[in-house]
Order: C-alpha cells, then sequence, then structure tokens
C-alpha cells in the first residue's frame, strides 16, 4: 500500500494521529462538577422547603387563633360563615404540611446534600492521589472510577429507580 502524499500545509497544521488519552482525573471532573452542581440544588431546595414549613406552622397557628377568635366576637350566621372560611383555609395549610411531611422533605435534601459531601471527598482524594495516572486493567482505576460514577447515579436515584442514602442520624 503506497504511502500518503503529504500535503503543503503539514507543518502548518499538524496532524494528530494518535487520540489524546485521558487522565484519571480529566475523565473524574465531570462528575465532580455534576455533584458540586446536584449537591448545590439540594442545599437550596432544603433550605426553602424549611422555610416554607415554618411559614405554614407560623399561618395554621394564626388561622386557629382567628377562628377562635371570631367565633368568640361574632354572632348568628356571620360565624359560621367566618368559621368555615377559616376552617377551610386552615385545611388547605394542614394539607400542605401532611404533603411536606409524607415527602420527608426538607430532611431528604438534607440527607442527600450531606451524602453528596461524603461523595466528593471521596473523588477529590481518589483524584488526588491518582488523577495524573491513566486507568489500565492492572492498576485497578477504571475499576475505582466506574464505582465511583455507579454511586453518583445511586445518590441521585438514577441508577435503578431507587435513592440510595445515608441512615439519618
Amino acid at each position: 500500500m503506497p504511502l500518503p502524499i503529504p500535503s503543503g500545509v503539514d507543518w502548518i497544521v499538524p496532524v494528530n494521529e494518535k487520540p489524546h488519552r485521558r487522565t484519571i482525573g480529566e475523565r473524574l471532573d465531570p462528575t465532580i462538577v455534576n455533584a458540586v452542581k446536584e449537591k448545590a440544588q439540594y442545599t437550596i431546595k432544603a433550605k426553602w422547603t424549611s422555610y416554607a414549613l415554618n411559614i405554614a406552622i407560623g399561618v395554621q397557628v394564626l388561622l386557629g387563633a382567628l377562628t377562635t377568635g371570631v367565633a368568640a366576637a361574632l354572632s348568628g350566621k356571620q360565624v359560621s360563615i367566618a368559621t368555615t372560611i377559616l376552617g377551610g383555609a386552615a385545611t388547605l395549610v394542614a394539607s400542605y404540611l401532611a404533603r411536606a411531611r409524607g415527602s420527608n422533605e426538607p430532611e431528604l435534601s438534607i440527607t442527600r446534600v450531606k451524602d453528596l459531601d461524603q461523595f466528593l471527598r471521596d473523588c477529590l482524594s481518589f483524584k488526588m492521589d491518582h488523577g495524573h495516572e491513566y486507568g489500565t486493567a492492572e492498576n485497578g482505576l477504571n475499576d475505582r472510577l466506574d464505582q465511583l460514577r455507579k454511586r453518583f447515579e445511586e445518590l441521585l436515584g438514577n441508577a435503578d429507580g431507587q435513592r440510595k442514602l445515608s441512615s439519618p442520624v
């Protein structure tokens, strides 16, 4: 087979015949970036859910106090109308609180933030120790990288549909 005739611009535009091999650190970086992003999102979600729950609890107490006050201050048909309106509002707030409690928020997000923080520490220590190396079958670094990626997917619940969280202690 004849060799290809080099063009006159090969000295300007070098031809890279061999693809760049990426180090373990370069291959782990996208996972670390995504984990940092997810951790920030769950931190914000936990904070805002906590605020919403505290506000809802305050509104429920306020509605209960208003119901009691209105029942004492009004008479006749006015009492039944005011009690119905305030009772309906209190029921809406109570249903929100029950739904929030059933979703296990903000505890779920707080636990996920802690798990992602631990995951990031593991990734960064692995990168610090082996980030400059290349993964081979002999050194087992590819397997460890795959384990970290799988663990990240499990933390987010993307692996098999179940979220794997540490116990909320």
